[in-house]
């Protein structure tokens, strides 16, 4: 009888280990589905956005070179550690999410680098980039004096809309002008500015 009473203490003991296993697992694939703020805002805005064109921000050229048709063992060696740090400056970059496609033409290769809107979002959060807010336009005051008769007279100045601007938020993305157009949210020079930093 004690046996039996042993082995109904063991099997209840497993059960309850096996079911606080399970709850943990549950709660492990529960964290990862969740999303972020801006996930959550950004997805929720998903009619009104146009999907993102890949854009190339930068283009790494290097010649193709092979460790094996080194002439001595010093080229060699020094050639091997340069494609073993090719391979982890690669393997950095797309774990901090930019995309790379390679091609190889004529004996180089070409590695273009197309960085995600979520990514240069997450950048420019983070340097606190300033972008215009939508529907603060700020319209030029009628001056008349003779220096802004001189310089509208004989120098050519620019014909856009200024705009209000306040540091980026992710979670903000909707007060921003142009945010349903990824594509063209950040202009080329904001976009090579934050894939740099």
């Amino acid at each position: 009888m004690e046996n039996s009473s042993d082995d109904t203490h063991v099997i209840s003991g497993q059960l309850r280990a096996v079911h606080a296993v399970g709850t943990i697992k549950h709660r492990r694939a529960k964290r990862k589905r969740r999303q972020s703020k801006f996930e959550r805002k950004y997805s929720a805005l998903g009619p009104l956005l146009n999907p993102e064109k890949k854009r190339i921000d930068f283009v790494l050229v290097q010649k193709v070179r092979n460790p094996d048709d080194a002439e001595t063992p010093e080229k060699k060696q020094s050639l091997e550690r340069k494609k073993d740090l090719m391979e982890r400056f690669e393997k950095a970059m797309t774990t901090e999410g930019i995309v790379m496609k390679e091609e190889t033409i004529e004996g180089y290769i070409y590695k273009k680098l197309h960085c995600p809107f979520k990514r240069l979002c997450r950048e420019a959060e983070t340097v606190k980039l300033e972008m215009p807010l939508k529907g603060c336009e700020k319209y030029p005051q009628d001056q008349t004096s003779f220096i802004t008769n001189f310089i509208e007279k004989y120098l050519e100045t620019d014909d856009e809309l200024d705009y209000i601007s306040a540091p980026f938020k992710m979670n903000k993305i909707d007060m921003f002008e142009g945010y349903d157009n990824p594509t063209f949210f950040f202009r080329p020079a904001l976009r090579s500015f934050l894939v740099s930093s």
